[in-house]
């Protein structure tokens, strides 16, 4: 139980000063609710980067989203930065991408998507998200070719070509093949928002 002094003013104008005692439950709800406030506030601190071949992409209004344990991106942002060609279907919500001798097709919903004719299961369907589609970005770089490393630490996804011709100088994030590259993380791991 703790003591606490309050002061008030008596029917007579008079200030008083009074001590009242206040349960330890109120106390403990209180720290509760100061927990969850931070806590919180650090859930939505860190937003999700995506970089391709060392450059950041830019999204215009909506960035990467992690949706069910897995990242999605605007369709456009990263298929673009990947030189990938990109439409949309609007009769049948169908997202076409090409790039080179790669052809991918996505439908808003559906978990199967197709590349150069073969069926791909998604773990997270394509979809709307603020009037945006979004895919999963692991499929859609995996889907061109590309290595794709997800850092937990920095909240960022790392793309990267083979025809890319660009070499970070930054050693912990220079792919080896004869290593893991998600230091310590693995793709086939359910808890890794990349995954496919």
């Amino acid at each position: 139980m703790t003591i606490v002094p309050v002061s008030h003013t008596s029917a007579s104008g008079s200030r008083v000063r009074e001590y009242v005692s206040i349960g330890r439950g109120w106390f403990i709800v209180a720290s509760i609710c100061a927990l969850l406030f931070c806590g919180a506030i650090g859930a939505f601190a860190d937003p999700i980067r995506v970089i391709v071949n060392g450059d950041r992409v830019r999204f215009e209004d909506v960035g990467p989203q992690q949706i069910n344990g897995r990242v999605l991106v605007p369709v456009r942002g990263v298929l673009e930065k990947l030189g990938a060609n990109v439409s949309w279907q609007p009769e049948d919500q169908r997202v076409i991408a090409t790039n080179g001798n790669t052809t991918i097709k996505l439908r808003l919903g559906d978990r199967r998507a197709e590349v150069n004719g073969r069926d791909v299961m998604l773990d997270v369907p394509a979809q709307t998200y603020s009037d945006r589609t979004m895919v999963p970005l692991r499929f859609l770089g995996e889907a061109l070719g590309a290595q794709v490393r997800w850092d937990d630490h920095e909240r960022t996804v790392y793309i990267t070509t083979n025809d890319s011709g660009h070499h970070d100088n930054n050693d912990q994030h220079r792919p080896d093949p004869g290593h893991d590259n998600n230091r310590g993380r693995d793709n086939n791991n359910p808890n890794n928002p990349t995954r496919h």
